[in-house]
C-alpha cells in the first residue's frame, strides 16, 4: 500500500508541479524516473519492484533543501495520518498509530479554560479512539494509553471514566454514520453588534 499526503496517490503525481517549476525536487523526480526507466514527463507508471521503489526514494532524497523522505513498504499494511491500516482476509481494519515524535499535548485540566471545554477533551479523545479502532482489543489498548496520558494532565478519574463509558457504549459503525441535522424550531434573530444597547 502506498499512502502519501491526504490521499492514495502515485508519488510522481504529487511532485509534477515541482517538475514544472524547475525545483531541485523536480529535477530529482526526473532523475528518479530515469532510474526506474519511465518517461520523466509522465507520472503514471509505478515502480515494478521494491528495488525500483527504493531507488526512486533515494533519488528524491538527493536535494539541496535537506528534505528527506521516509518510507515503509508492506503489501498488507500502511500508516496513513494517525491510522494504521491493515488488510486482513480481504477486508481493511484500522487502529490508531502514534508517531515516535508525538507528544502528550492534551489540554491540562488545571488550565483556565471553561469547565465544559476541559470535560470535552477526554470525551472527544475516547470517541476518536473508538471510531478509529476496528477491533475492540485495539480500542482497549488505546483507552489504557489515553487514560494514563489524561491522568498525567491531572484529569479527574470520574471525568475519564464517564468519557470512557460513553465511547465504549458506541460501536465504530455508529460513530462513522452521518447524523441527521436537527432543525431548529425557534427562529433566530441576529443583529449587528452595537454598544448602545
Amino acid at each position: 500500500m502506498c499512502f502519501s499526503g491526504s490521499r492514495l496517490t502515485s508519488p510522481l503525481a504529487q511532485i509534477s508541479d515541482l517538475r514544472e517549476r524547475g525545483t531541485d525536487l523536480g529535477r530529482a523526480a526526473d532523475a528518479a524516473s530515469s532510474v526506474r526507466g519511465a518517461s520523466p514527463n509522465t507520472g503514471t507508471s509505478l515502480a515494478r519492484t521494491s528495488s525500483d521503489c527504493l531507488d526512486f526514494i533515494e533519488a528524491l532524497n538527493q536535494n539541496l533543501h535537506n528534505i528527506v523522505l521516509t518510507h515503509s513498504m508492506s503489501l498488507s499494511s500502511g500508516t496513513f495520518l494517525d491510522l494504521q491500516v491493515t488488510m486482513e482476509n480481504g477486508s481493511l481494519s484500522t487502529r490508531l498509530c502514534r508517531k515516535p515524535t508525538a507528544t502528550s499535548s492534551l489540554l491540562k485540566y488545571r488550565s483556565f479554560h471553561p469547565a465544559h471545554t476541559k470535560r470535552g477533551v477526554p470525551i472527544g479523545q475516547f470517541l476518536r479512539a473508538r471510531r478509529n479502532c476496528t477491533e475492540d482489543n485495539d480500542f482497549q489498548v488505546e483507552a489504557r494509553d489515553l487514560t494514563s496520558r489524561l491522568k498525567g494532565r491531572n484529569y479527574p478519574r470520574r471525568c475519564i471514566s464517564v468519557a470512557y463509558e460513553r465511547a465504549r457504549s458506541n460501536t465504530q459503525a455508529s460513530l462513522l454514520t452521518t447524523k441527521p441535522k436537527v432543525e431548529r424550531s425557534k427562529p433566530c434573530f441576529i443583529t449587528t453588534f452595537n454598544t448602545h444597547w
